[in-house]
């Protein structure tokens, strides 16, 4: 019997043993491979969407995290010009609600957000299952399953160097927004009226919900949920499963598909491909509708007067810029 314990735990031990290394080796291997900076030459993934890291640290207050229909439908250089606001938009391409999770935690490595936006439409992507929320997970923890690739590329001499953020794209000093002036015209039904059975809102989904809620109520940010105008992929019955969602989190949730009236909104002019994403104007008009209820419930400061944002002035000229260019 004796014999018996001391060989199940040797094996205990071995298990352990291995499983250190193994940890020690994806940390040490995920240290090599992480960027440096902010660029796709340095390897960062997706650098629009984290181009935050090149704004001074802890200068931005509201952070809108989402999918294509986030990085199309809200613009922070118009927030700025009619509020002051501070804001950077983190949406990226087909995001799923856990890699939004992960944006998240991204940004509060190098920011201290007064309020959170999460736009809802990535909830319901096909890709949030529960194999792809451990892989979003892991992938954070370890980053060496996101950079794997770099290993083609790296130089051992650069692995070692100080993080130095200097991504100066034009779409990162606009805040992230992708301009689209294109005019697509969507003459559909009406998808939020149309009679549609129950949707519910995945697992995974609910999971990555949670955990922003909580990282946000333990870092001092209002987290809210809005839904931007989307003609194609939003419905009455995904409202209603959002709306249950917030009430039952005591969350408050913004579809502003139910409002378009308020906001001026148009799916004749406002769509860019025929109500799949919102264009320039559409944008303009969504921010200020949420620049208002920010300003309204939130306590946000208005820089536009302070010397230290000075540059927001001059990224704002950038963007307008780049919308005459995007109509012309």
């Amino acid at each position: 019997m004796q014999i018996k314990n001391k060989t199940i735990l040797k094996r205990c031990c071995c298990v352990i043993l291995t499983l250190g290394i193994l940890f020690g080796a994806l940390k040490g291997l995920s240290f090599l491979v992480t960027p440096r900076d902010d660029t796709t030459k340095a390897g960062m993934y997706y650098p629009d969407g984290r181009g935050f890291y090149s704004y001074p640290q802890n200068s931005i207050d509201v952070f809108v995290i989402g999918n294509s229909d986030s990085y199309c439908g809200f613009s922070p250089m118009e927030l700025w010009h009619n509020y002051g606001f501070t804001s950077y938009n983190s949406g990226e391409p087909e995001q799923r609600a856990t890699q939004g999770l992960n944006m998240l935690k991204e940004i509060l490595t190098r920011h201290k957000p007064k309020v959170v936006l999460l736009d809802l439409d990535e909830i319901f992507e096909g890709k949030n299952t529960i194999g792809n929320t451990f892989s979003d997970i892991f992938s954070y923890e370890f980053p060496i399953f996101n950079y794997h690739n770099r290993w083609k590329t790296l130089d051992l001499s650069s692995a070692f160097q100080e993080t130095n953020y200097t991504n100066q794209k034009s779409s990162i000093k606009i805040g992230g927004q992708h301009l689209n002036s294109k005019i697509k015209a969507y003459t559909g039904q009406n998808n939020m009226k149309k009679n549609s059975s129950f949707v519910s809102i995945p697992w995974a989904s609910k999971y990555a919900m949670d955990q922003m809620q909580k990282l946000c109520q333990e870092n001092g940010a209002a987290f809210v949920l809005i839904d931007v105008p989307a003609a194609i992929t939003w419905t009455g019955a995904r409202h209603d499963a959002a709306k249950a969602y917030a009430e039952s989190k005591g969350i408050p949730f913004l579809d502003l598909n139910t409002d378009l009236d308020s906001m001026g909104f148009s799916w004749e002019t406002d769509t860019m491909d025929a109500g799949y994403h919102i264009n320039v104007v559409g944008a303009a008009k969504v921010t200020n509708y949420l620049g208002e209820y920010l300003k309204q419930n939130y306590s946000l400061a208005d820089h536009r007067s302070d010397s230290d944002y000075s540059f927001w002035n001059d990224n704002y000229q950038i963007y307008e810029q780049a919308v005459q260019k995007s109509s012309s």
